[in-house]
């Protein structure tokens, strides 16, 4: 399967989400034009008290000169308070599709149970998968934007700050990370390391809470975790 570069429409959505998350709304970009009495529609507009970004993207399928670029700046900024911004696409690989994994938890669990005790480095990075495919799903279930690249421990932050988990939870889960870190680096746990007591069972509560519904004759018991 060959790679692709990242498209105009995935940069300005990658825009919409980076101006979002600094508390900026959306400006209608034909508003924006009928306030300019046509003069020009640009690309992306956000607001942010008095402070207005106007995006223009730059494209090899609409050339600008640099000429009709400074009329542009001219036109925008002659607003108090608004700002013209010229942007390009970048060259590089646009992010791997998201899949939803959550039909794997239950393989996973099981997996992390089974090798507990003949190969812990293999039980908790499949307990780790397990827990950050929840904690996404916890979060998303609060219409939260995660983005793919997102941490565990971000994550659980900011379930955190939303209630869903408790100080004792964010210290579990940093216990179960840095034994984790370790495995998927490639290093052996100590021969006395064991797993965390209770992260098995925070991932199955996890699992609940996110609605990710794990049959009952199946469940793996937590005990032998």
């Amino acid at each position: 399967m060959s790679e692709r570069l990242i498209t105009e429409r995935e940069f300005l959505e990658e825009l919409r989400r980076e101006y979002h998350a600094k508390g900026f709304t959306d400006l209608d970009p034909k508003r924006v034009a009928e306030s300019l009495r046509g003069a020009y529609e640009p690309d992306l507009a956000f607001k942010l008290g008095d402070r207005v970004d106007v995006i223009e993207v730059k494209s090899k399928h609409r050339p600008q000169t640099a000429v009709q670029i400074r009329k542009l700046r001219r036109l925008i900024e002659a607003r108090p308070h608004w700002q013209f911004r010229l942007v390009a696409v970048p060259k590089r690989l646009a992010p791997l599709p998201a899949i939803n994994a959550e039909d794997s938890v239950m393989r996973r669990l099981t997996a992390a149970r089974d090798l507990a005790r003949s190969d812990r480095e293999l039980a908790i990075i499949q307990l780790w998968i397990a827990i950050e495919i929840c904690l996404r799903r916890l979060l998303e279930g609060h219409d939260e934007h995660v983005p793919p690249d997102a941490t565990a421990m971000e994550m659980a932050r900011s379930l955190r700050s939303l209630g869903e988990l408790t100080d004792e939870d964010l210290q579990l889960l940093e216990k179960g990370l840095r034994i984790r870190n370790l495995a998927v680096h490639g290093f052996r746990l100590p021969p006395d390391q064991k797993l965390p007591t209770g992260l098995f069972e925070l991932a199955l509560d996890l699992c609940a809470r996110a609605g990710i519904v794990l049959p009952r004759h199946k469940q793996p018991a937590a005990h032998h975790v």
